[in-house]
C-alpha cells in the first residue's frame, strides 16, 4: 500500500564523496546541468557507462558517432546494442 502524499518526506540531500571537489553544479539548473555534462561528454571523445539497479544493467561504450555494449533486463533478458553514426542494430 502507498503512503499518502502528505506523508512522503524528500530523501536527505546528498553529499559529496570524500575527495570531490566543489564544482558549484548543485547551484545549475537542470538544463543547464544537462548542457554541462553533454559538453563534457564530447569533449572527452569516449566513455564507458556502467549501471546497475533492480532489474536492470547495462555496460556500453560511447563516443560522439558510436555505441557498443549490452542491456541486460531480468525480466526480459539481454541484448546487445551496436550504432554506428545513424544506424543501430
Amino acid at each position: 500500500s502507498q503512503k499518502p502524499a502528505a506523508d512522503h518526506k524528500p530523501k536527505a540531500e546528498a553529499e559529496p564523496r570524500p575527495g570531490a571537489k566543489p564544482n558549484s553544479i548543485e547551484k545549475l539548473a537542470a538544463d543547464a546541468i544537462y548542457n554541462t555534462a553533454t559538453r563534457a561528454n564530447a569533449e572527452a571523445g569516449s566513455l564507458r557507462e556502467r549501471m546497475a539497479r533492480p532489474g536492470i544493467t547495462s555496460d556500453l561504450r560511447l563516443s560522439p558517432t558510436e555505441c557498443a555494449g549490452t542491456v541486460t533486463r531480468s525480466a526480459e533478458g539481454s541484448y546487445e546494442i551496436i550504432r554506428k553514426g545513424a544506424d543501430t542494430w
